[in-house]
């Protein structure tokens, strides 16, 4: 055998052992198209808005036919865009001078994945008083002011959250609600429904523990929710039976929230949101109606109260491939109180 037969050997064996080596791969996928990455990304602000635009991919392996944008602040997902077929989005609600990352992502329908994405990152301008350079002049009374002088008094197991509300302002809108909501690390524990009053009480805290509380104001004719004034706080060692912000004949006072909550469309133009309730533990109050709050693409288009059956029906608010939000609050007349945490899901309805 000749030295150049012998390495053409080698050469083919080696070949056919990559190619073998490739096809085993379960990360290997035969004949998969991506669409092209978006050109040219190019992030246009203002001190509370972005206006985000991009070019249609130049080539890929399969024809692009609709994009989607995520905003992150650090590592946290603040927006989201519902699928579409324009090459810009503008949002607001955002924080001045702030830094954010944009991504836009292409797709496909004859494609069998996402493309790699288009990333920028963009800083929000300081705060000018006036309108935003996104936004004309006659719009920009769009967010109300944040709550202010935030103060959470806190037992062991419960805590009491409250605020003043914002200082007229001329250059914002009228707030009319708030809501409330508490993190423990990273994980929302309890949302409270929409209020008028400027405190509220949650119970149900694990003694010696530390939370978040944040508080966000709303107004009706307002176009988003206000930055959100936020607070630390721990709760007190267990002193034993009771709480000292509860009489100890108070007990039973914590029903069990709902659960598997279901987001469906309903006919041809209604969204449906369906839960199931959890069994009655010991120590707690059986409940006696529901609190419904339905969010699409992160604006409210529904609230419900006083709901007696496990689903409730949202007339005229269905939207093609729009991201929806429910958040249900079980209500006990016996312990006069809401649900110890409220059960949400996040969604796509096509």
């Amino acid at each position: 055998m000749t030295t150049a037969t012998k390495n053409f050997r080698i050469g083919l064996l080696t070949l056919v052992i990559a190619v073998m080596a490739t096809l085993a791969d379960p990360g290997f996928v035969q004949g998969e198209s991506t669409p092209g990455t978006p050109g040219n990304l190019t992030v246009t602000v203002g001190d509370t808005e972005a206006k985000i635009a991009w070019e249609a991919p130049a080539a890929g392996d399969c024809a692009v036919t609709e994009y989607e944008v995520e905003v992150h602040q650090a590592r946290e997902l603040i927006r989201a865009s519902q699928a579409m077929t324009v090459t810009d989005w503008t949002l607001d609600g955002l924080t001045a001078n702030t830094t954010y990352r944009a991504t836009v992502i292409s797709y496909g329908e004859s494609c069998d994945d996402y493309s790699d994405s288009a990333e920028q990152n963009f800083t929000t301008n300081a705060n000018s008083s006036t309108s935003d350079p996104v936004r004309g002049t006659d719009e920009a009374k769009y967010v109300p002011d944040p709550p202010r002088n935030l103060v959470i008094t806190v037992g062991d197991t419960e805590a009491k959250i409250a605020w003043d509300a914002p200082a007229a302002d001329a250059d914002t809108c009228a707030v009319t609600e708030y809501e409330v909501e508490v993190h423990q690390a990273r994980e929302l524990i309890h949302a409270s429904e929409a209020t008028t009053a400027t405190e509220w009480t949650l119970d149900g805290l694990t003694a010696s523990t530390t939370y978040r509380a944040t508080v966000i104001s709303y107004g009706e004719s307002c176009d988003d929710y206000s930055d959100s004034a936020e607070q630390n706080f721990t709760t007190n060692a267990s002193s034993g039976p009771g709480d000292p912000m509860r009489n100890d004949n108070e007990a039973k006072y914590i029903q069990a929230p709902p659960s598997g909550v279901m987001i469906t469309r309903h006919g041809t133009s209604g969204i449906r949101v369906a839960w199931t309730q959890l069994p009655t533990p010991a120590n707690t109050c059986s409940p006696s109606e529901y609190s419904v709050r339905l969010y699409k693409d992160g604006t409210r288009v529904g609230k419900a109260d006083e709901i007696t059956t496990t689903y409730w029906d949202f007339e005229n608010a269905y939207t093609a491939d729009a991201r929806y939000t429910a958040k249900i609050e079980s209500y006990s007349d016996a312990c006069n109180e809401y649900s110890d945490r409220a059960a949400r899901l996040s969604t796509n309805v096509r």
